[in-house]
C-alpha cells in the first residue's frame, strides 16, 4: 500500500508504539495531528488537512490515515458519522485508511464498529479493519488478530505473511471455542 518514507496521519496523542512499529517494520514516517485545543477530542478534517498540507511541504508523501476507535490511549469513541467523515476526507486525498478497533469490546454501549458501516458509505479498496484478543481478552501473547479488507493487493501480501506467522491449530480451536460461547 505504500513505500518507505510514506507518511500517516494520526490524530494525537497516540499509541507510542505506533511510532516503533512504522519507523522499524514499514520504514513510514508517523505524523501526529495535534488534539484541538477548545477542549474536543474529535480532529477535524480542518486540522487533518492542515497537518496534510504541512508534511506535503515538508516533502513527505502522505499516504494513510490511521484511527483508532475508541481512541488509543483517551478512550473516546468516535460515532459512525465522525468516523465516516475521516474516511470520506482520506479517500478524497487518495489515501488509505486504516481503522484499528483493538479496544473495540472494552467500552461503553454506544460504541459502533466500522464493521457495521454499509459498504456503500465505507468499504472500498481503500479502507483497512485490524482488531486483535489481545487487549479486549488480554491475550497478548497468543498473537491472534483480524485484517479486513476489500484491497486484494494487501490481502495477497498478508496471505504471503500468514505462512511464517500462522496461528496453530490447537490455539484456532480454543479461541473459536472462547468467542463462540
Amino acid at each position: 500500500l505504500g513505500e518507505a518514507d510514506d507518511g500517516c496521519l494520526i490524530p494525537s496523542p497516540y499509541y507510542a508504539a505506533f511510532e516503533n512499529d512504522m519507523n522499524s517494520v514499514s520504514k513510514c514516517v508517523p505524523i501526529a495531528v495535534p488534539m484541538r485545543t477548545d477542549g474536543s477530542t474529535a480532529t477535524t478534517t480542518q486540522e487533518l488537512e492542515d497537518a496534510y498540507q504541512a508534511a506535503t511541504a515538508k516533502g513527505i508523501r502522505v499516504k494513510f490515515l490511521l484511527l483508532t476507535n475508541p481512541h488509543n490511549p483517551l478512550g473516546v469513541v468516535y460515532s459512525p458519522t465522525q468516523m465516516h467523515e475521516w474516511i470520506a476526507w482520506s479517500r478524497s486525498k487518495g489515501m488509505h485508511t486504516i481503522v484499528d478497533e483493538i479496544y473495540a469490546l472494552s467500552v461503553r454501549s454506544d460504541f459502533q464498529s466500522i464493521l457495521n458501516s454499509p459498504d456503500d458509505e465505507v468499504w472500498g479498496d481503500d479502507v483497512h479493519f485490524v482488531w486483535a484478543l489481545s487487549k479486549d481478552f488480554s491475550a497478548s501473547g497468543f498473537r491472534i488478530g483480524v485484517a479486513v479488507s476489500q484491497n486484494e493487493q494487501l490481502i495477497a501480501a498478508l496471505s504471503n505473511l500468514n505462512a511464517f506467522s500462522g496461528v496453530s491449530h490447537p490455539m484456532q480451536m480454543m479461541m473459536s471455542k472462547m468467542l463462540s460461547d
